[in-house]
């Protein structure tokens, strides 16, 4: 399966960010499958995206979020086109995501031992976010993801632990 074969509903993607090497951040678009959970680098920098449309060969049905793409309260306005464009095409469930981008990630989902929700909002300057998500996993280190915009931490958690 690959991005653009991927079928986005409500409760199967969410934005996040996370920090690297002391002050550097990447947000990523993870996707929830079956089996794994897929975090997709898709932006370096926090800032707003504000012309195109990030899912333009994508069938996405969220038209609600794009149209008030470059809204810092919605999460997918983070997302670049460019770094979309460049993993639309690659599958997800080998090693081309990662010949793409490195910090690409996929963890799956049996191997998820805790997913903690922490509502203390981090200092992200003017870009909000609702606290972050700390999912640990039996093969991989500790991620903790500081969720964007105005989506639900909780929600996300039940997410990934429904199976």
């Amino acid at each position: 399966m690959t991005l653009k074969d991927f079928v986005p509903t409500d409760a199967n993607n969410f934005v996040v960010c996370e920090r690297y090497l002391l002050f550097f951040k990447r947000i990523y678009l993870v996707l929830i499958t079956k089996n794994y959970l897929v975090g997709l680098v898709c932006n370096k920098r926090i800032r707003l995206e504000s012309s195109g449309t990030v899912f333009i060969n994508l069938k996405i049905a969220l038209p609600e979020l794009l149209k008030k793409r470059g809204e810092a309260a919605n999460a997918y306005s983070y997302l670049s086109t460019n770094y979309i464009r460049k993993i639309e095409n690659k599958y997800l469930f080998d090693q081309s995501i990662f010949t793409v981008q490195k910090a690409n990630f996929r963890i799956d989902r049996n191997d998820v031992q805790s997913v903690v929700y922490h509502p203390t909002k981090i200092d992200l300057g003017k870009h909000p976010n609702v606290g972050t998500i700390v999912l640990e996993a039996s093969r991989h280190d500790t991620k903790e993801l500081i969720v964007l915009g105005n989506q639900s931490g909780e929600s996300i958690v039940k997410w990934i632990q429904t199976r």
